[in-house]
This record gives C-alpha cells, sequence and structure tokens, in this order.
C-alpha cells in the first residue's frame, strides 16, 4: 500500500528532490560571496588573506580584501599603489579587460606624478609587464 501512495504522487519526489537543489545551491552561493572582514585586521592581514583567497580562485573575495585595505589604509600611498595594481590584476584574471587595462594604466600614471618618484618600484614594473597582454585581450574582443 505504500508503494502505491508513492507511486500516486511523484510530484511530491520532484518537489523534494527541487527544493533539496535549490537549499544546496544557495549555500553555495553563500559560501563564493564576498568575505566577511573583521574590523580589526592590520594592513598586511588584509593583504595576506587577499593572497589566499586569490590562490583559491576567490577573486571577488580577495577584492573585498584589497578594498578593505584602500578603505583603511588608503591615505598611504604605497598602500593605495600597490591595492590599486592588485584589483586591476585581478579584474585581468577574472576576464574584465577593460577595467584591468584601465587600472594598470593608472598605476603606470601614478608614477609619473610629481610623487611618483616615492611610491614602490615593483607595481609599475609589474603593470608595465601585464598591461600588453591585458591590451591584446581588450583588441582581440576578450572583454
Amino acid at each position: 500500500m505504500v508503494r502505491t501512495r508513492m507511486a500516486a504522487r511523484p510530484h511530491l519526489h520532484f518537489a523534494a528532490a527541487l527544493a533539496f537543489a535549490f537549499a544546496v545551491a544557495a549555500l553555495g552561493a553563500c559560501a563564493s560571496g564576498s568575505a566577511t572582514i573583521p574590523a580589526d585586521l592590520g594592513y598586511e592581514e588584509l593583504v595576506q588573506r587577499a593572497q589566499e583567497a586569490s590562490d583559491a580562485y576567490r577573486y571577488a573575495a580577495a577584492l573585498d580584501y584589497y578594498g578593505a585595505a584602500l578603505e583603511r589604509f588608503g591615505s598611504n600611498p604605497a598602500v593605495e599603489v600597490a591595492c590599486d595594481y592588485e584589483i586591476a590584476f585581478l579584474q585581468y584574471k577574472m576576464g574584465d579587460y577593460v577595467e584591468s587595462a584601465t587600472g594598470l594604466q593608472a598605476v603606470i600614471d601614478r608614477y609619473d606624478a610629481p610623487d611618483g618618484s616615492t611610491l614602490p618600484p615593483q607595481y609599475r614594473v609589474l603593470a608595465a609587464k601585464v598591461l600588453p597582454q591585458v591590451l591584446e585581450h581588450v583588441a582581440g574582443g576578450g572583454e
């Protein structure tokens, strides 16, 4: 008799399976979403967590950490240029080539400003190396 009841209501199995699938998808979306960033993290810890997130292909979380570093410590020009470079590089990794090219060019241009000689030189070098690759994607319609 139990078989007859179940066979008579196959839509309930489908509905339960569908509800379960939505629940799993919702949990997965939460796990891959933005990072919750403690207010007491220093610059080095924010950058470390951003790099760990990027290494794990959690680019949105990495962007959140760099954004928090900019918000909290961006009045320091060295921090600002470092975070701006890292954000532009993440945009490249994410396939957002136009935004990446704009960000990388802005990093390079910052070194041509009057206080550019006081900035850490590695970000100019890195941006100059990556920008031609990004521009190839832009020219090729990769955006």
